[in-house]
């Protein structure tokens, strides 16, 4: 029991006996014309009291009333909205469930049925947009992602896909400015940006393209999205000085072909054309040059075919032996083969054939069925007879070793025994016979 109660009587009660002693005498209480009473001052003193507590409690128990009635009617209504939401999102997830198992119709009558219900349903007002965009009603998407916009302005998904309906529907600028809004709210994803790149992309707006890029390489920072974006940025800046060049601008052409460079320096198209265009342009050392590097940085033999050609325009065969050599010595073992079959290619055409057999017997005598041809081809142009039929029967073994193993039709590699999926890549039912894939290369098995 609390304290509180028994001080406030005992004040009360000294109260009452201090003014009892000061008013000794009785009040005088007129109740009517003909009617009074006198009452000790005390007792009219603890009456008023009492009257007054009798009434304070009064009114605090109907305030306490209409409080706990309020309170049970909230939790009323509380509870009967929660268990409409729970039977909405129930609802909601079934449409969900529709949708994820290609179910389209039963999936948009379960939306529309949860916005019947809360005609304010973001989740449902953007997955009807979907289907409708996916049945080809472009209009009523669009209406629909705009309503649950407007509900919801910094809902990613529900921006986005209104931006591409804008977008695929022809209104070009309003796609554009709701991809603004998006970068706005959303200024850490790089999402916006990558649409926005892909649209100027098509309509071959270079500039806002390269624009975009530059900006989605300034928000990542895992090193393989970088190196991966990097070369996308090279290839806009390349297919811009494509178009460039095919519009008879070649030094425009050439300082976009530079900047690919400067921003990816394993541009393989940039080195080779830049090149080509120092080549029309009779500035040979400059192509050659641009080949060189670009073999130095990206390891493309078709480099090192570009300086062979200028080679053998301006009558130096000995410089494209020598750079081949070079190449060689240089190159890695996964490169060095297909290097040393073409040097010795090379030098059987210039009538070397003993230098092109010292080169080719550098690799192993079974390295492939080219390899053994052109040892044939070298060993006939010099005339040895005994090395020339050696090889000519090793050509013959691997060409009749070649009718009985398999390959894969999808990752071309050469496999021992047939299997329903290949080992290499796991595609199915393409293995097949490489005679057949020799001989009749549209057959499927």
């Amino acid at each position: 029991m609390s304290l509180k109660p028994v001080f406030v009587f005992l004040l009360l009660t000294l109260v009452a006996v201090y003014l009892a002693f000061l008013n000794p005498n009785d009040i005088h209480f007129q109740i009517t014309q003909s009617h009074s009473i006198e009452l000790p001052f005390v007792v009219f003193l603890l009456s008023a009291i009492l009257a007054g507590v009798i009434l304070t409690s009064f009114l605090n128990w109907t305030v306490e009333v209409r409080r706990s009635l309020r309170q049970k009617r909230s939790r009323s209504i509380h509870k009967r909205e929660v268990k409409e939401r729970h039977k909405l999102d129930a609802l909601y997830e079934e449409g969900e469930n529709a949708l994820a198992g290609g179910r389209l119709e039963k999936a948009e009558s379960l939306f529309q049925k949860v916005r019947s219900q809360d005609p304010r349903h973001v989740g449902a007002l953007h997955r009807l947009g979907l289907l409708k965009k996916k049945s080809g009603n472009c209009e009523q998407a669009i209406d629909l992602h705009r309503q649950a916009a407007e509900l919801a302005p910094d809902n990613l998904p529900v921006m986005l896909s209104l931006a591409e309906d804008y977008l695929e529907s022809g209104q070009e600028e309003k796609g554009l400015d709701v991809l603004r809004k998006v970068r706005q709210t959303h200024a850490d994803s790089p999402v916006p940006l990558y649409k926005i790149r892909d649209f100027h992309e098509r309509k071959d707006n270079w500039d806002q393209a390269i624009a975009a890029q530059q900006d989605i390489l300034s928000r990542l920072d895992d090193a393989h999205e970088r190196d991966a974006e990097r070369a996308r940025l090279g290839e806009l800046l390349y297919r811009k000085g494509m178009s460039l060049y095919k519009a008879n601008q070649p030094n425009a052409a050439i300082s976009e072909f530079k900047r690919a460079i400067r921003k990816n320096d394993r541009c393989l198209p940039a080195y080779v054309t830049l090149g080509d265009i120092y080549f029309e342009k009779n500035k040979a050392r400059k192509a050659l040059k641009t080949w060189r590097t670009g073999f130095n940085k990206t390891r493309s033999p078709v480099c090192l075919q570009r300086i062979r050609q200028a080679h053998q325009q301006a009558e130096k065969p000995e410089e494209t032996v020598k750079l081949y050599r070079e190449a060689i010595r240089n190159a890695e073992n996964s490169e060095k083969g297909a290097l040393v079959l073409t040097l010795g290619a090379i030098l059987l055409d210039q009538g070397k054939p003993d230098e092109a057999i010292d080169t080719l017997t550098s690799l192993p005598a079974d390295a492939s069925l080219v390899h053994n041809i052109l040892l044939n081809r070298c060993y006939q142009a010099r005339n040895s007879s005994a090395e020339a039929e050696k090889t000519s029967q090793a050509v013959f073994d691997a060409a009749r070793q070649s009718l009985f193993g398999y390959t894969c039709r999808a990752c071309r590699a050469p496999l021992p025994e047939w299997s329903g999926h290949c080992p290499e890549c796991g595609a199915w039912d393409g293995v097949v016979s490489r005679a057949a894939e020799s001989v009749l290369p549209n057959n499927t098995h």
